[in-house]
Order: C-alpha cells, then sequence, then structure tokens
C-alpha cells in the first residue's frame, strides 16, 4: 500500500465520521473512567482514615478546594463526577480539529492537570 497515495472514498468517510464522534467519544470514555476513578479516590482515602494521595492526583482542583471549605462537599462531588466527560469532550473536539492541534491540545490538558497536581501536594490542606 501506497502511503503517498489518496485515500479511497471509503477511507475518507470513515475517518471523518471517526472524527465528527470524537468529541462523544471523549464524553463516552471519561463517563465509563469516572466511576473507576471515584471509587479509587474513595478506596485510598479509607473512610477518612487513609490517605489522600490518590484523590489528590485523580481530582487536584477538586481536592484544593478543600482549602476553602476545609471538606468534601456535594458540590465538590458533582464537579469530580463531570471532570473527565469534560475533558473527554475537550480532548475529543481537539482530536477532531486535527491530529497535531489535538496531540498538542491534549499534552497542554495534561500539563495543566500536572501542574495542580503538584499544587495541590505543595499547599493542599493537611488535613486532606
Amino acid at each position: 500500500m501506497n502511503p503517498y497515495a489518496s485515500p479511497t472514498l471509503n477511507e475518507t468517510k470513515t475517518g471523518s465520521r471517526t472524527r465528527r464522534l470524537a468529541p462523544l467519544l471523549g464524553v463516552v470514555g471519561g463517563i465509563v473512567f469516572t466511576p473507576f476513578a471515584l471509587w479509587l479516590a474513595m478506596i485510598s482515602a479509607g473512610a477518612g482514615h487513609g490517605s489522600y494521595g490518590v484523590a489528590k492526583i485523580l481530582f487536584p482542583i477538586q481536592m484544593l478546594s478543600t482549602l476553602m471549605t476545609d471538606s468534601i462537599s456535594i458540590p465538590v462531588l458533582i464537579t469530580a463526577a463531570v471532570q473527565y466527560p469534560i475533558v473527554g469532550a475537550v480532548a475529543g473536539t481537539l482530536y477532531r480539529i486535527g491530529t497535531r492541534q489535538g496531540m498538542l491540545g491534549s499534552a497542554v490538558l495534561a500539563g495543566i492537570h500536572c501542574i495542580f497536581v503538584l499544587v495541590v501536594f505543595r499547599f493542599g490542606s493537611t488535613s486532606f
């Protein structure tokens, strides 16, 4: 198969359909991943007697909010539940824009997440 040959009509339709569905696939991926992430965070916290390290890695922004409230409230849990579907939609949209831009955008999203993880471990609440 010649890598420089133009794609056939069928290959073009398949590729464009995947790109059109990318944001939806990102949301679905986020919906599938969220329960596992929440479960891991709750198990590691051990009903308040464990470590919140996994929660800080998976949900750094929400764990930073504990500085203001000194508790993990219902709004924090709601934002944790919608975080990964939203990130999936954004990543899917970036992929739909183009492969290079999608990769760059996804790397920026991952970098922002890593920065928040570092901040929450450095400045986060000592109770959590």
